[in-house]
């Protein structure tokens, strides 16, 4: 029993600091934590439990991004380039935050995924992803190079459950498939911008229903499955998770990770 102690390999022992004072406390409960590098600066951004958000910086300063019912607890963020914060929600819409201000670039575009790759916003929802002009996030007229395109796929069953730019590429990643868009071009001047791109299957019967357990590391896509963590190299899953794979009937993983 090592309470505040972590193995490091055979025979080494790194001993954890105990938990701080609170940094900040957001009244209304946190619902997601997402942290960025907004404008050159560290910051956490919080979607709260009433569909408020909240930005904190690491020194403890809270500031009210938007009020009650702006999003739902299912918004997801991701950023552009070193500003705008871009908010995509199924219910409320597409948002940004610059740090100063809340703005709502298209109550319209109801997503549950968004990444930036290759200069666009690309948004997701079900089988659909969506994705603006070329180095632009919130220009979706279609003559410009915007447009949407729709998975069909029979390798990649369900819907998309997130969209993540890694390793060079767009992963597309449902509860059963991992799928990989790259090569985006774009041809034409406005208002007849064509844009092109490839969309590759990667792997079938393998994927995650966990949408915040995806992330790259080092030069490969990880990420949480039922039954188990994988990482992907290439075009080969990577079982990380065999010595652990005990403990995950005991877990709980709803609603996400």
């Amino acid at each position: 029993w090592m309470e505040n102690a972590l193995t490091v390999g055979k025979g080494a022992i790194q001993i954890i600091p105990r938990q701080a004072a609170s940094v900040a406390t957001i009244g209304a409960g946190v619902a997601s934590l997402w942290g960025f590098t907004l404008n050159g600066n560290p910051v956490l951004i919080s979607v709260n439990s009433n569909g408020s958000m909240s930005q904190i910086t690491p020194g403890g300063v809270v500031t009210a991004v938007a009020g009650a019912g702006a999003v739902t607890t299912a918004a997801r963020l991701s950023i552009w380039r070193g500003s705008p914060v871009l908010i995509v929600d199924p219910t409320t819409g597409y948002h940004s935050w610059d740090g100063a201000a809340f703005t709502t670039i298209s109550a319209g575009q109801l997503h549950t995924s968004i990444a930036t790759f290759a200069g666009r916003a690309w948004l997701g929802n079900a089988r659909t992803i969506t994705y603006t002009a070329p180095n632009t996030y919130n220009d979706l007229t279609a003559g410009n190079g915007a447009g949407s395109t729709i998975l069909t796929d029979a390798a990649f069953p369900g819907n998309i459950e997130t969209i993540v730019s890694a390793v060079e590429q767009l992963w597309i990643l449902g509860q059963g498939a991992v799928e990989a868009l790259s090569n985006v071009q774009s041809s034409g001047v406005a208002p007849n911008v064509v844009t092109t791109f490839t969309i590759t299957n990667i792997l079938t019967n393998l994927g995650t229903d966990a949408p915040s357990s995806v992330i790259g590391y080092f030069r490969a896509l990880a990420f949480l499955a039922p039954f188990g963590v994988y990482a992907l190299a290439g075009v080969t899953p990577q079982k990380l998770s065999d010595k652990l794979d005990g403990l995950f009937p005991d877990l709980t993983l709803t609603p996400d990770v």
